[in-house]
């Protein structure tokens, strides 16, 4: 009887396991690049909101924000404004880099999705400065940039190539 109590809390607890994991690697990815910016980029500090938008490498998953965040990226995108909602989006993760001097900035605004998304699902309004990833099927990357920050967005944008 123990033992099948026991069998029974694994089964329970794989699924949980795997979703942890799967987080931990997407939190490290965003967390890794703010940490560990190629170079010319400086990573701004976390907390820091002086691009109007405190700076989360580690994810923040409070519903409030997940649903600012997605308002935010609908502005940007044509096709897919509609899934940037707090309902799909489990968790958002933001950096700001520069280039030179803190005022010329590159972003990163990441949201992990509840369900699969495909890069077909998103294409960005021609305002946007910058480029849309799709990593391991359920992390929507919008990379953008400011003036005078080419090296640094080319850089972090060969960065998020090879992770797709």
């Amino acid at each position: 009887m123990r033992m099948q109590n026991v069998q029974a809390a694994l089964v329970l607890m794989i699924p949980y396991l795997w979703s942890s994991n799967i987080l931990a690697q997407e939190r490290e990815l965003i967390a890794e690049l703010h940490a560990n910016p190629p170079s010319p980029c400086v990573a701004k500090p976390v907390g820091d909101m002086s691009s109007g938008i405190a700076i989360v490498p580690t994810g923040e998953t409070r519903e409030q924000v997940r649903g600012i965040m997605g308002g935010i990226a609908s502005f940007v995108l044509g096709a897919g404004a509609s899934y940037m909602t707090a309902e799909n989006i489990q968790v958002v993760y933001t950096a700001v880099f520069y280039e030179a001097e803190p005022i010329n900035e590159v972003g990163i605004y990441a949201y992990k999705f509840a369900e699969t998304i495909d890069r077909d699902m998103f294409r960005s309004n021609p305002e946007l400065n910058g480029k849309l990833f799709v990593i391991d099927q359920n992390l929507l990357v919008i990379l953008w940039y400011e003036d005078r920050t080419a090296r640094c967005f080319s850089a972090i944008d060969a960065f998020l190539t090879a992770m797709q």
